[in-house]
């Protein structure tokens, strides 16, 4: 090993000449030397860009083995924490960062985002108002603002949020789209695709522009170029289940089932944000399209009255792959219509006990495991039958001859978008009850 010079640097990295430095001190043992604690923050961040989670939890965890208080590297393990889904985790580090700094208001603002996404949306809006008492030009926090209550249905509040985001920071693109995801909700889709657009040119890889604007161009009935946005999006951040569920949805609209059906998996995957679909506790193998022959097999409800009642049709077709025993499981207002279903072996609810099967399937999952195609939709004159007792109890309030339509004219009002689908009164109907025959009909509709 060549002798080192006076003049050169110190090997031991403080950067200083080797004669100001260990020539006249020896280096200490490296179990006794401090840690460069600046350094392992910056290489935990480099760590965490590119994805190596792991290494970089553990620098951030050296740097609190030496400083326990140390704020960045609780905040920076929080950050992590929350990225990696353990957001009890996340928020009690993201406290303590606070508590060793409180008037940081990144600090402030990102334990409102850990706990929105822990379901405490109050709890975050304190977090944000406090973050931007800290710092009145904080943009993302009057974004973050926005979101929250843009997610409460104020969407012309939302809007002004995010303008101020907007006036803040002009190329924030984050809250450009979110901006044009307002406009869209109150009808202003050339607005709307505007901002989307300007969210592109501010970064031209944030996904959820080209996921939002394609859904103008979706509205616009530009099909083509609704495709290519979604594509794009997903492209961008192929990880993203939202994303994967959006171009789902879209593809199953246009018919395209055979590359949907697959996509539409997503919909159930637990980093979606808004699931309606929850698997079985019991310990049951989910069915994945395998030979059913001598099998039995439990279908799992999802998502609303309609699409249990759509894919039962199904039962038919499991029958015919063989399935020796076939359980449909239902909202319980459902039970008594789903018992007619011809084939089914049994009928029960999520909070009925059963025994055993070999597998389960989410209902809306069947189509995918029968490779169901726009022309092999199974088509039955009828599988389902009303209860005689209702039969008797309707005979006698009904008109009897001529043709007799039921109206459906609202939902749950608790619906995401029950605004678009259901009738503010069932009065804007009255034009028809003037036709002879038709019959005004009202029952409970929640």
């Amino acid at each position: 090993m060549a002798k080192l010079s006076r003049n050169q640097p110190c090997p031991c990295g403080s950067g200083k000449k080797y004669k100001h430095c260990c020539q006249v001190r020896p280096p200490a043992p490296p179990e006794t030397r401090a840690p460069d604690l600046v350094a392992l923050l910056r290489t935990g961040l480099e760590q965490q860009q590119a994805g190596h989670l792991a290494e970089a939890e553990a620098r951030f965890r050296q740097v609190l083995n030496t400083d326990a208080n140390h704020a960045d590297a609780l905040h920076l393990l929080g950050l992590l924490a929350h990225r990696q889904g353990r957001l009890t985790e996340a928020c009690g580090l993201i406290r303590s960062a606070i508590q060793a700094c409180p008037s940081n208001p990144y600090f402030q603002h990102n334990l409102g985002i850990v706990l929105n996404d822990q379901n405490e949306p109050e709890a975050a809006l304190q977090q944000y108002q406090t973050a931007l008492a800290l710092k009145p030009d904080y943009a993302q926090a009057h974004n973050s603002i926005g979101v929250l209550v843009k997610n409460r249905g104020d969407v012309a509040a939302a809007a002004r949020q995010f303008q101020k985001a907007l006036a803040l920071e002009p190329q924030l693109a984050e809250a450009h789209s979110n901006l044009g995801a307002c406009y869209r909700d109150l009808g202003q889709l050339a607005a709307a695709q505007a901002c989307h657009r300007q969210a592109i040119l501010a970064n031209p890889n944030y996904a959820p522009a080209y996921n939002n604007l394609g859904r103008i161009h979706e509205d616009l009935g530009e099909t083509e170029q609704a495709l290519h946005c979604f594509r794009k999006a997903l492209s961008l951040r192929p990880g993203y289940v939202d994303l994967r569920h959006n171009l789902a949805l879209f593809l199953l609209r246009q018919g395209a089932f055979g590359e949907a059906w697959p996509l539409y998996e997503s919909r159930y995957h637990p980093d979606r944000k808004n699931l309606n679909c929850t698997p079985p506790k019991a310990p049951i193998r989910q069915w994945q399209g395998e030979p059913l022959a001598g099998k039995s097999l439990l279908i799992w409800p999802e998502q609303g009255f309609g699409d249990e009642i759509q894919f039962c049709r199904y039962v038919p077709v499991l029958k015919q792959m063989g399935a020796a025993t076939l359980t449909w499981a239902c909202k319980k207002p459902l039970q008594p219509l789903l018992a007619t279903l011809a084939g089914v072996d049994a009928v029960l609810t999520p909070g009925d006990s059963f025994r055993r099967h070999d597998y389960w399937a989410f209902a809306l999952s069947l189509p995918l495991h029968c490779q169901t195609t726009l022309a092999s939709v199974p088509v039955f004159t009828r599988y389902l039958s009303a209860l005689p007792e209702r039969i008797h109890h309707w005979q006698g309030r009904l008109p009897t001859g001529g043709l007799r339509v039921g109206l459906v004219w609202k939902g749950a009002s608790l619906h995401p978008n029950d605004a678009n689908r259901s009738l503010a009164h069932l009065d804007t109907l009255a034009p028809l009850f003037a036709i002879p025959h038709v019959v005004r009909c009202e029952t409970g509709v929640e």
